[in-house]
């Protein structure tokens, strides 16, 4: 896993990490995304949550699409982003939505509690893979988050959906 900043993302803004993984690195994963985002001043309960919801991200490349991906994080805005991408078969339109969730269902739940911990969720999929992009608003800027927007779906080969609280 390589951490330090990289050449410039497209967005202008140095990445904090950029790196592939697979299912043996969620642990360094894990503490890279923490640190990087502790050291940018999140803390507490959102440093928790924003680490959880990568991680479950992470976990759902290695679960869903091959057991590989591409982690990328960086500070913008007065957030800390981080993108999630994979070249996978995609999220079946049945599991993006995350409000029909059955109390007995086995599984799940990993896309609604990302939904439930950071400030937005982007998520593209289609059959050439999906890439989530989570952000979550750093201390100095409020904490104050209830907005909730979905865009429509794009033709069936592939399908966005926002979501910021």
């Amino acid at each position: 896993m390589t951490a330090g900043k990289s050449p410039l993302p497209e967005h202008g803004t140095p990445f904090l990490m950029a790196d592939r993984f697979t299912g043996s690195s969620l642990h360094m994963i894990r503490h890279a995304t923490a640190e990087h985002a502790e050291s940018l001043g999140l803390n507490g309960v959102r440093l928790l949550e924003f680490v959880l919801a990568v991680h479950e991200s992470v976990a759902n490349v290695v679960k869903h699409a091959g057991d590989h991906g591409e982690i990328q994080l960086w500070r913008s805005d007065g957030h800390v982003h981080c993108t999630i991408s994979d070249r996978g078969p995609g999220i079946p339109l049945d599991g993006l939505n995350v409000s029909r969730i059955s109390p007995d269902a086995l599984g799940g739940r990993g896309l609604w509690l990302i939904h439930h911990l950071v400030s937005s969720v982007d998520i593209t999929t289609g059959e050439e893979g999906t890439v989530v992009h989570l952000a979550v608003e750093l201390p100095a800027h409020g904490t104050g988050m209830k907005h909730i927007r979905t865009s429509p779906p794009p033709p069936e080969t592939e399908f966005r959906t926002e979501w910021t609280r």
